[in-house]
């Protein structure tokens, strides 16, 4: 086995083990890759990037899953070479997580223009695309032949972790902990919705909403909730201070909708209702919850809202990683930019 074969492959996304050794385990996403690609064309702006779905064999090297050919990723053509078609490695998960920031941003921008949407999400992936390959250019040098590592836009302080502290455990528990949430599939999450209504509290008596005093603004029916949750957005890191100047129900609607937190998008409403009815109370506040789910720092075990599932964490670290990506203007060599927007 050669030094490269011995390597790991970090994913270009959330800077996590791309390696079979987590095929059929608690963490088998981390064995899922998938190998961007752009053919060589003479307009790359329009050329498709191609997702190619590939097994890691040691290394930065990879078997495609469907004709078993032998692919490097992140290979450096030497001055001495012609130039090698180059392979950027996601997880799946990422790549299915990336398209979902992209559709949602987008979607946000043209009021849900269905028919523009397939446009947005492959000019976004265009991007995404332009943005990793860049990286890959900055990393890349001659002479050090196909690297297993491109970093990160901004890796916000984790990706040590996940690199050095999750394959190769600590014996500090404490520092395990920290770490765990990285190794949690952030797709497949079980009783994800319960994990999230367990933070869910009453709201505090007496409160503008229950003791009958008048709101300052009048409950929106549940029609105009997710119109009114787009002026919100992006809701991000708000005060954790309510206000409660909006009905419950219209932060509820606005949570359940996925308007006010997109990467929400697969919440259980028969498990919510399940809770409200099992549980009847004045109110519920879920304006705190919504301002505490905005945090984000929500992926960090000893930040806010400690009942929250690994996978879960592990989704939200990983929404803002892509927004960090998507949100990248690419400076190119002659010192211009390209937009950030897609």
């Amino acid at each position: 086995m050669t030094v490269k074969e011995e390597c790991t492959m970090y994913c270009a996304i959330c800077g996590g083990p791309i390696d079979e050794l987590y095929a059929n385990t608690e963490s088998d996403w981390l064995s899922r890759a998938i190998l961007l690609h752009q053919p060589e064309s003479s307009e790359p702006s329009s050329a498709p990037i191609l997702e190619i779905p590939a097994r890691n064999i040691g290394g930065p090297y990879f078997a495609v899953r469907s004709t078993g050919q032998s692919i490097t990723a992140c290979d450096y053509a030497d001055f001495m070479d012609d130039e090698k078609p180059l392979y950027i490695p996601l997880h799946e998960a990422c790549l299915t997580l990336t398209k979902r920031f992209i559709s949602s941003s987008t979607a946000d921008k043209t009021n849900k223009d269905k028919s523009n949407q397939g446009h947005n999400l492959s000019s976004g992936m265009q991007h995404v695309w332009c943005l990793l390959h860049t990286r890959f250019d900055d990393f890349a040098a001659p002479g050090s032949g196909p690297l297993t590592n491109i970093g990160l836009v901004n890796d916000h302080d984790d990706m040590w972790r996940f690199q050095e502290l999750v394959w190769e455990p600590s014996n500090d528990a404490e520092r395990r902990f920290e770490s765990q949430h990285f190794e949690a599939d952030p797709l497949r999450i079980p009783d994800m919705t319960s994990s999230i209504l367990r933070n869910l509290h009453s709201l505090p008596i007496p409160s503008p909403l229950s003791s009958g005093e008048k709101s300052t603004s009048a409950p929106l029916p549940p029609e105009l909730a997710v119109q009114v949750a787009a002026e919100l957005v992006p809701f991000t890191a708000p005060s954790l201070t309510c206000t409660y100047l909006l009905a419950p129900k219209l932060w509820k609607s606005a949570i359940l909708s996925g308007a006010l937190l997109p990467w929400l998008w697969d919440l259980d409403i028969k498990a919510v209702e399940a809770k409200e009815a099992a549980e009847p109370r004045e109110g519920w506040d879920w304006e705190l919850l919504a301002r505490q789910l905005a945090q984000v720092e929500i992926h960090k075990p000893r930040r806010v809202l400690p009942n929250l599932m690994m996978g879960l964490r592990n989704r939200r670290r990983i929404w803002r990683l892509i927004g960090d990506v998507v949100d990248t203007r690419i400076i190119n060599r002659d010192g211009t930019s390209l937009p950030a927007e897609i």
